[in-house]
């Protein structure tokens, strides 16, 4: 759906990351993670076109719609809440109205006409696209979202403006859950939600029909909603499968994989010295090496070096999320074992 190849970025003079290749297919359920800096946002904003890359390419398929919600910052007014949130169906809505008015343009029409026949297929085309975007029951939909996100029925009707930046940004969600994008993208969701809207939230993600990609500090939320964690470190971006729980799992085996291999060169370079034969040469002339040999010593540590360098470089460092808090059944045992 959509490809990044050999995907660079930087913020200023600084690379944040390079070298991304990574396929974003429909059924896409991932969270991007890393430290605070990495460039977790700014990988968001390129994939849903609101940046760019500097480096490599992105390509999408014909038709593939995406949804940004940003960490803060939006503001609404001039509408209520329910208008607000209705708005995202105004395509929809003049489907209905057109509908209606073909309805009752139809019996006025001899059936026997081109032009009945004209009338009676677009009304029956977007009747079609209508009915499969659930053009019935819009209201509902709107209503079910609203509560699922904290807002009573006597709030539909207060004008946005009234509410405080942090319910504004549930009307922003409550908008994209609505219009349901290809790609949804959400940028700390839960910032501006307490318990209950954070576990509906989860409950209609699991249940989301398109693709979705994460950025959230809860780790249980992450825990129950993706199945694939994207990690930005060391302006590379590695990928695990699994939820945030098995990649801490992944993430420390690997570590230890490397710090072995760090030992085991580091170990190769302490034992690295001159041969006999070059000892021997070197006292026979004074002190005085030949340049092949002194090359050679010289080229294995080099060489030794650069592979000790490199593991140094893949070793991965402290991440603020990897905490070693058991990774409870539920949201509220997390909580009480984080206290």
């Amino acid at each position: 759906m959509i490809q990044l190849s050999n995907a660079g970025k930087r913020f200023g003079h600084k690379l944040l990351y390079e070298n991304l290749n990574w396929l974003i297919t429909p059924n896409e359920r991932s969270g991007l993670v890393g430290g605070n800096g990495t460039g977790k946002s700014t990988l968001l904003k390129v994939i849903g076109g609101m940046d760019t890359l500097d480096m490599g390419d992105l390509t999408q398929t014909k038709g593939v719609t995406t949804g940004y919600l940003p960490q803060d910052g939006l503001s609404l007014s001039g509408r209520t809440v329910f208008t607000e949130v209705m708005s995202v169906f105004d395509r929809l809505r003049a489907l209905e109205v057109e509908m209606e008015a073909l309805t009752h343009s139809m019996p006025e029409l001899d059936p026997s006409t081109p032009e009945y026949a004209a009338v009676a297929d677009r009304f029956h085309r977007i009747e079609s696209e209508f009915t499969a975007h659930d053009g019935y029951a819009l209201e509902s939909q709107a209503g079910t979202v609203l509560t699922g996100l904290g807002f009573k029925k006597e709030d539909w009707t207060r004008r946005t403006e009234e509410f405080s930046g942090g319910w504004q940004m549930r009307i922003s969600l409550a908008k994209l859950l609505l219009e349901k994008p290809n790609m949804l993208l959400l940028d700390e969701p839960t910032n501006h939600l307490d318990l209950e809207a954070r576990n509906w939230l989860e409950d209609y993600l699991k249940n989301y029909p398109y693709a979705f990609i994460l950025i959230s500090h809860d780790r249980y939320f992450l825990d129950v909603t993706v199945n694939k964690i994207v990690e930005i470190w060391n302006k590379g971006v590695h990928f695990y499968s699994g939820n945030y729980e098995k990649f801490l799992t992944e993430k420390e085996m690997r570590k230890t994989t490397l710090e072995a291999a760090y030992k085991n060169q580091h170990g190769a370079l302490r034992q690295t010295a001159p041969s006999s034969y070059v000892r021997t040469l070197a006292r026979s002339w004074s002190g005085a090496r030949p340049n092949g040999v002194r090359q050679r010593r010289g080229g294995g540590r080099r060489s030794c070096r650069r592979r000790r360098c490199r593991l140094q470089a893949m070793m991965p460092g402290p991440f603020p999320m990897a905490g070693r808090v058991p990774a409870p059944a539920t949201r509220a045992a997390y909580m009480l074992a984080t206290e």
